[in-house]
């Protein structure tokens, strides 16, 4: 299956893929999705989501403040606030070249 996979791959990507070349890339490819095999057995035994709700009153969580307390710990979230002002002017003076408002850089090509 990862042979047709990548030989596609490479068709779609207009690739003339040598023999030796293939199989090097099957070899890494092959890599990579085990890797990604561990990431998900890893998050499996962690149980899952790798975030973690807040309870934000230790003395309700059944007796266990501390595992409330180290909950908070590990997914500590800022609060929202509406902030009114604008940053525009101070990214301005900190760039280099402006005009009309505009951050100007050089051309590319």
């Amino acid at each position: 299956m990862i042979d047709a996979e990548l030989r596609k791959t490479a068709e779609l990507a207009r690739l003339n893929l040598s023999d030796e070349e293939h199989e090097r890339l099957r070899g890494e490819v092959e890599n990579v999705l085990s890797y990604f095999d561990s990431m998900a057995a890893a998050e499996a035994a962690q149980g899952g989501a790798t975030a973690y709700a807040v309870d934000d009153n230790p003395s309700e969580a059944g007796g266990n403040g501390a595992a409330a307390a180290q909950a908070r710990s590990v997914s500590q979230l800022r609060p929202d606030r509406i902030r009114t002002e604008s940053i525009a002017e101070t990214l301005l003076e900190s760039a280099g070249d402006v005009e009309d408002r505009f951050i100007a850089i050089p051309n590319v090509l």
